[in-house]
């Protein structure tokens, strides 16, 4: 997963987050940096288990 999208969950209205090899998430607390960060353990979680019938060339 190289991008993540994530609109109207918690405190997070709109954001787009490109992840890189290294990640650092800093700001105010209640601002949603855990929230993303469970957002994508599931989606990850959720593609491990649920592998794709067929291969399109990526993940």
């Amino acid at each position: 997963m190289n991008r993540l999208t994530v609109r109207n969950i918690g405190p997070l209205s709109d954001v787009l987050v490109d992840f890189a090899k290294y990640n650092l998430f800093i700001g105010p607390q209640s601002s949603g940096k855990s929230c993303i960060l469970k957002i994508a353990s599931y989606f990850l979680l959720w593609r491990i288990c649920n592998p794709p019938q067929y291969s399109l060339g990526f993940f």
